[in-house]
């Protein structure tokens, strides 16, 4: 653990808060390294649990026996440790650390916290699209349903469906009807289906900057193509990232939406209509992976999340 007690004017000292199995939380660590900023590392696991006490009355913040003080936060709900021992013990910790810290930093609005506005808020998939198309973006016809057996005879396929509440993968309809027990055609929860889409899928990361821009704090846009055989890159272990050139018809569209949703840090997707190319958005994320895409960018996505939090 490194870092101490931070006052206004004082160098910053970023949080990094998550668990131990966390990926993208190494990859923020080495960019505050890198960029020669103090960070306090608390970092939970299985056999990690640091001391923490807020006393509110006072409002006193000790880790491990220390007062401190952040200026900024990067704070993640760790998943990892639960998708690796499937312990309920481990989804309780992590979502108790989470709360805690999360009140802390409510309660400091002076502290830089990306997406603070949107803080007790999950994104719904389907208000994110209705948004998209309302901040410019297009979108594939969409529908919300649980007629999958009707799906077969509907013009406009092939289909593919994937959760309401994110989570698990894209499937073919086709396939999840020959998969799925329905009565009468009908599945037992309801599900995002889409037409299948092409080709090239890319995946656009904005950063807004730093707080002590002036004006509207610009966002810095990061595009990168996802290359892979399967329908959902993240079932192919062969998939890979290449970096392109954000696109700048999707650029002021996207900026809107994140405004929209008061988000500072966020990943949208979108792939290609078979027919035109055009490229449609298909969901936006407020707290998605970036290792591989930090890699393909050579760090500077990680850069600038870090001078976004530190100015």
């Amino acid at each position: 653990m490194s870092g101490g007690t931070t006052t206004r004017g004082a160098a910053p000292l970023v949080l990094v808060a998550g668990g131990v199995r966390d990926p993208n939380l190494d990859v923020i660590a080495s960019a505050l390294a890198r960029a020669e900023i103090d960070h306090l590392d608390l970092r939970i696991g299985a056999a990690t649990a640091p001391a923490i006490t807020w006393s509110l009355a006072d409002d006193r913040l000790t880790i491990d026996g220390v007062e401190r003080r952040p200026s900024a936060a990067f704070v993640r709900h760790d998943v990892f440790e639960h998708l690796h021992d499937r312990r309920e013990a481990s989804a309780f910790r992590a979502g108790a650390w989470y709360t805690t810290l999360a009140g802390w930093l409510a309660a400091h609005p002076e502290v830089a916290w990306l997406n603070r506005a949107g803080m007790f808020r999950q994104t719904n998939k389907l208000h994110a699209l209705g948004l998209a198309r309302a901040c410019g973006l297009e979108i594939p016809e969409t529908l919300a349903t649980n007629e999958l057996g009707a799906l077969a005879r509907r013009p406009g396929g092939p289909w593919v469906a994937k959760p309401v509440g994110g989570g698990g993968h894209c499937r073919r309809v086709d396939e999840l009807v020959d998969a799925t027990a329905l009565r009468g055609g009908i599945a037992a929860a309801p599900a995002i289906v889409q037409p299948e889409l092409v080709p090239p899928e890319l995946r656009l990361y904005g950063v807004r900057g730093a707080r002590t821009s002036p004006g509207a704090r610009p966002i810095e846009l990061f595009a990168f193509e996802v290359i892979a055989d399967a329908l959902d890159y993240r079932e192919d272990p062969g998939a890979r990232v290449e970096r392109r050139t954000p696109p700048p018809e999707l650029a002021a569209p996207f900026g809107r939406l994140m405004d929209a949703l008061g988000l500072d840090f966020a990943a949208a997707d979108f792939k290609a209509e078979p027919a035109s190319g055009r490229l449609l958005f298909l969901e936006i994320n407020n707290g998605p992976m970036f290792v591989a895409f930090d890699r393909a960018a050579g760090g500077e996505l990680s850069a600038a999340i870090v001078c976004a939090l530190a100015g």
